[in-house]
């Protein structure tokens, strides 16, 4: 069985391009403009919108992983969407 993980991320604002750890966790900074530190900043908005919607949130790694995998791959312009759902358009009233 895999052992869920818990990410702390912070709750520092999701444009910045810094990303450091929490005090118990290391004084480590990151700074930059990397493809890889901007999809660690879109992985840590994602969390954070996921972590509003239910307490507590545990995540599994797998999904940590995958879901920063796609946010890099998008970065990098090689995300492929997804199918969007069919859904009835809507329309104005004349």
């Amino acid at each position: 069985m895999k052992k869920p993980a818990n990410f702390p991320l912070g709750s520092s604002a999701a444009a910045s391009t810094t990303a450091s750890t929490t005090a118990r966790g290391g004084g480590v900074d990151i700074n930059g403009d990397s493809p890889e530190l901007i999809a660690f900043v879109l992985l840590k908005s994602i969390v954070q919108v996921e972590q509003s919607r239910q307490e507590p949130h545990v995540f599994e790694k797998d999904w940590l992983l995958d879901t920063y995998a796609e946010c890099l791959a998008a970065v990098q312009g090689k995300r492929v969407p997804a199918e969007p759902a069919a859904k009835p358009r809507a329309t104005k009233k004349a």
